[in-house]
């Protein structure tokens, strides 16, 4: 408002001024006049403008006086509550204290009757422990003293043993001298006696093989002596057909009983078509012959070693 004014009276002095040293008088007054005309125009433009300004200013401070109030009462009900979350969490903390309290109580309730538990048990075990080392010890005792009488027994026990190793050991040096003069003297016998022993391949049968049994002379080959022989077997046909030979000592009252017998042998022309026999002959150099399979099988028969006296 100061400014204003020091402004409008600027104004009017250079405007006076220049009136006087530009113009006539009957001039400067009228434009002085004029000037003032202007002069009071613009003084109530401006008193206008500045009452406008003071009013806006005015509705403007009563708003944010308005505002300020409507802030305070939002603060005062915040404020309010605000104290009522306050109280409730001093209820609701009040509250867990007073649980928690019990529970702790509660906790050192139970860990005194634990303790007491505890004891009672520990007790209990050492009354137990100590049982058990008695027996334990008595155990002991009663142990030693019949491992003491085992040992004893066992000491009797060896000193027997040695005693009977001892005389078997003569006894089984005598025997064993009487075995070893016996075969000194069979093989003084044999060798005094003239053992035949020949490698030969001496065919003795070819044909079809009998269903029963049939004497088969070796005597042309071994002699007429009993001898140990081994005849080979030999299958003749080509086809996929197959034949269980058996062989057994004449007159002898074995019999093959099955194919599988341990005195048969199995021919065919693939996977065996000849296999070896060993047997011994009655004393003309006799054996007997059959075919258990019943298929006529073609066969030939050769004496390939034999031992005789």
């Amino acid at each position: 408002m100061k400014i204003s004014i020091l402004v409008i009276t600027a104004l009017m002095v250079t405007g006076f001024l220049f009136l006087i040293f530009a113009n006539p008088l009957e001039d400067r007054v009228e434009n002085l006049e004029n000037y003032l005309a202007k002069q009071e125009a613009l003084i109530d433009s401006l008193q206008k403008n500045n009452r406008a300004q003071i009013n806006s200013l005015y509705i403007s401070m009563n708003q944010q006086l308005d505002l300020i109030d409507s802030l305070a009462n939002v603060v005062d009900k915040q404020n309010s509550t605000l104290q009522t979350m306050i109280n409730s969490l001093e209820n609701v903390m009040n509250e867990h204290n007073a649980n928690f309290q019990i529970i702790v109580d509660s906790l050192a309730h139970i860990n005194n009757e634990q303790d007491s538990t505890f004891q009672t048990v520990s007790n209990s075990l050492e009354n137990v422990m100590n049982e058990q080392d008695s027996t334990l010890q008595a155990l002991i005792g009663s142990l030693a003293m019949n491992i003491g009488e085992d040992i004893m027994a066992l000491g009797n026990l060896i000193t027997q043993q040695q005693y009977y190793t001892d005389s078997l050991n003569l006894d089984m040096g005598g025997y064993i001298d009487s075995l070893f003069a016996l075969q000194q003297s069979m093989i003084t016998e044999l060798l005094e006696g003239g053992i035949n022993a020949l490698f030969t391949d001496t065919e003795v049968f070819s044909g079809a093989m009998p269903s029963s049994w049939t004497d088969l002379d070796l005597s042309s080959v071994v002699g007429q002596k009993q001898s140990l022989v081994m005849l080979r077997y030999k299958y003749n046909f080509s086809d996929s057909t197959y034949s269980y030979v058996a062989v057994r000592t004449n007159d002898s009252n074995f019999d093959s009983g099955s194919n599988t017998s341990i005195n048969s042998i199995l021919l065919n022309s693939t996977d065996n078509p000849s296999s070896f026999m060993l047997l011994q002959t009655d004393s003309g150099g006799m054996i007997e012959q059959r075919e258990t399979s019943t298929n006529n099988a073609n066969v030939t028969a050769s004496v390939v070693f034999y031992l005789n006296q």
